[in-house]
Formats: structure tokens, sequence, C-alpha cells
């Protein structure tokens, strides 16, 4: 089935997040197409319609499970907040989706590489939602939720990872 591309313009930027999902997907075969699927079959996310998102708005939301989450995007309009990265052999792919509502305050970020630790993209995240943070409110950000995926291609195949916060409005 064959869908009209729609041009980026007309797409939303950000969204301000009411329930949110994280979930992450490794996958490998012969080629990057089917390695793509299967990433997006192991997250979850293969029977969804999605749209690609830039920012979620810092407000809180609650965090729920893919069960929970499939209750509430019945009959609403689903955003994928995250990315997908390929690699081949010889390649490390680390990629980290974190996440943190507190009553009056909320954050979604997420970060993959091919060339750094998954120690050092999980800090890079951490700064950021601090920054975000400290910029807004005066205080000490507790701990984020954190998923995170890491693989080392030693195999002669195509690689993925799907890391993403699921959101409904």
């Amino acid at each position: 089935m064959d869908r009209f591309q729609v041009s980026s313009d007309y797409k939303k930027r950000s969204v301000v997040p009411k329930y949110v999902w994280m979930t992450c997907g490794v996958g490998k075969y012969t080629n990057k197409n089917s390695a793509e699927f299967i990433a997006k079959k192991n997250a979850g996310v293969d029977s969804l319609y999605y749209d690609e998102i830039l920012t979620v708005e810092k407000k809180p939301f609650t965090l729920c499970t893919r069960e929970e989450f499939m209750g509430h995007s019945h009959g609403n309009k689903i955003y994928m907040h995250g990315t997908v990265g390929f690699g081949k052999q010889g390649d490390k792919i680390s990629g980290c989706v974190s996440c943190i509502s507190l009553p009056d305050w909320g954050c979604v970020s997420y970060g993959m590489s091919t060339s750094i630790s998954t120690n050092r993209i999980k800090r890079s995240m951490m700064k950021e939602m601090y920054y975000g943070y400290e910029l807004e409110r005066e205080g000490i950000l507790p701990h984020p939720i954190e998923l995170v995926e890491h693989i080392d291609c030693n195999e002669d195949m195509d690689y993925c990872i799907f890391v993403a916060a699921m959101i409904v409005e």
C-alpha cells in the first residue's frame, strides 16, 4: 500500500504530551530495510501509524506501558519522538531514550550514536534535561527513567536500532 508523501511543512513540529510510552528494539538482517522492520517489530511499533515530531513541550505527562498506551491511543493521533540508527559489521550502535514527569514539568529526550558509548549518550541527555529544568525552575532534577539499547555488529549483516518515545496528545 503506497501512501502519498505529505510535505513536511504541514506536519506538526511540537506536541504537548499526555501519554508517553518509551520503547526500543534491535534488528539484524541481510538488508537495511528488513533490519529496520525487525527493529520496529521488536519495539512493538510495526503496526502503528505515527508522525515523527521534532520537539516535545516540557509539560507533565503520564508514562505508561504498551498496553495502557494502546488503550489511550485508540482514535487519537500517535507521534514518535526518537530515531532509527543503522550499522554494518564492526560498528557499535548505542541508543537511549529518557523521560521524567513531575507534577508541574516533564521532559522527553533521546540520543543515538555509532561512535560514542552508551554512558556518554546518557550523560549528554541528562545534561540537556538538567539545563532545561534549571532554566525554568529552581532546584535539583530527580533521576529520569531511561531505556538503553546497545549492539555490537560482529556479523556481516545490516543492523538497526530503534529508540523512541511514542506520544499521544
